[in-house]
């Protein structure tokens, strides 16, 4: 079992560090932001709803459950929202590398909000981070990064973190499937309203290879990697399988590298380490102290 544990750690965070792949390659058909994440949160919604109808699972909610599922859809909304947009001004790798840094902000809100202890391995994390966002930053040879871009990844991480808090602390007492297909749902009409709102109207899909994309973002990096990481977490905790989370941005980084020729400098590399080392740090120290 602890072996499945950490497999399933391993690919869950392989599935999550995939997200550019099929977002950039959607961009490349002329595709929104809104659009992309319509279609993805739209699919997996449809399969999910399909696999609780097979699994004759309720989709019965009370009005304070539904309440609590729509304030969760609007923070998974905004994370996925402002971290797709980011790949428009700056690095996939980059943007994935400085999304890792949300287990430090779940620590700090968990310290301010909830009068959790703040440890000095929280305050060095924090540094660290930030002195690994200042060399994503600053770049090399005067090029520095995209200020939008920086501050659309932060966001993200920011309303990722207040995701987590949030689904700790609602305590929905139902199944994780049950969970992910109502914030799929929400999520998929907050998109549809942002569209409206903001006038970038969903587009259609222009070509058939694009809807091999949309499932490539709604099966792999939403559905899968979440069932994987619900597994992962049962079999050897949430400690373990953060650390081994560190995998997502390096996996996004490659895949940028790689698929998409994107640039590596050296203070790339700095950065990506300073960060990944602090979020390390939390996860480690903070394990320790839950025993």
């Amino acid at each position: 079992m602890i072996t499945t544990g950490y497999i399933c750690a391993v690919l869950s965070a392989i599935c999550y560090g995939l997200n550019p792949l099929g977002a950039l390659f959607l961009y490349d058909y002329g595709l929104t932001t809104a659009t992309v994440l319509f279609y993805r949160f739209l699919f997996a919604s449809a399969v999910l709803a399909l696999i609780l109808k097979l699994g004759k699972i309720s989709f019965g909610v009370t009005k304070k459950e539904l309440l609590s599922l729509a304030a969760l859809g609007l923070m998974f909304t905004s994370s996925g929202y402002t971290l797709f947009a980011s790949f428009n001004y700056i690095a996939a790798g980059t943007a994935s590398t400085i999304l890792f840094i949300y287990p430090i902000f779940v620590a700090l809100i968990m310290a301010i909000f909830f009068k959790e202890r703040i440890y000095p391995s929280m305050v060095v994390a924090f540094f660290l981070a930030l002195a690994g966002i200042f060399m994503l930053y600053r770049g090399e040879d005067g090029m520095h990064l995209n200020g939008v871009g920086l501050t659309f990844v932060l966001v993200s991480a920011l309303s990722y973190a207040l995701y987590i808090v949030f689904l700790n602390k609602f305590q929905l007492a139902m199944s994780s499937k049950k969970v992910a297909f109502y914030v799929t749902a929400f999520c998929c009409v907050f998109v549809f309203l942002i569209s409206v709102f903001s006038q970038s109207r969903i587009q259609p899909i222009p070509h058939w290879k694009a809807w091999i994309w949309i499932g490539e973002l709604s099966l792999i990096t939403a559905i899968l990697a979440m069932v994987l990481l619900s597994v992962a977490v049962r079999f050897i905790g949430s400690t373990p399988t953060s650390i081994l989370g560190a995998l997502e941005p390096l996996t996004a980084v490659l895949v940028g590298i790689l698929i998409f020729g994107e640039k590596f400098t050296f203070n790339h590399g700095v950065g990506i380490v300073l960060i990944v080392g602090g979020v390390l740090l939390v996860v480690i120290v903070g394990g320790k102290k839950e025993k």
